[in-house]
């Protein structure tokens, strides 16, 4: 089930990644651990380094991309669950990127980073209750649940794993 409207009051990006997950987030969840997974394994070498426009990322710092932010809203979701009450800030996910230097990962590295990343958010959600999924915490000055943060970080890979398809051919 998608979060209602009445329990998280979405910035528009995520209102954007929460329409783009179906009615089985769980199943969804895992069907894209193995899809980034096939993705990575089939860009090893200079493929890694390919971005499909001038000033894009690559399929590198794309999937670096997508472990830092699955981290960031994963310990929103945490500290939300937990009954922090304090505003949790945004990121610059584009200085995440451009500030540093991801050349020495191989796929082999990336495969093993996005593996645990992955693996430990579906384990860290799984193993929250009912009322933990459902409390409300702000998040840049949005009212979210962990619930819904779930379907963000699911839908936010959606849009990548689309780009990737769509946009650098894997």
């Amino acid at each position: 089930m998608r979060p209602r409207p009445s329990e998280s009051q979405l910035a528009d990006y995520q209102v954007y990644y929460v329409g783009l997950v179906g009615d089985q987030v769980w199943s969804q969840a895992e069907l894209q651990l193995l899809q980034l997974s096939d993705i990575i394994q089939s860009s090893e070498g200079d493929r890694l380094a390919f971005a499909y426009e001038e000033g894009k990322w690559s399929i590198r710092e794309l999937i670096v991309h997508l472990c830092d932010a699955e981290r960031i809203f994963g310990y929103r979701a945490l500290s939300i669950s937990r009954g922090d009450t304090q505003v949790l800030p945004g990121f610059d996910h584009n200085s995440f990127v451009e500030d540093n230097d991801y050349s020495h990962l191989g796929a082999q590295e990336l495969l093993a980073e996005w593996n645990a990343v992955r693996n430990a958010t579906i384990k860290m959600f799984k193993n929250m209750n009912d009322d933990q999924l459902e409390k409300l915490g702000n998040v840049s000055d949005y009212q979210n649940t962990a619930w819904a943060l779930l379907h963000v970080i699911v839908g936010h890979t959606e849009h990548h794993i689309k780009i990737l398809k769509e946009r650098y051919g894997v």
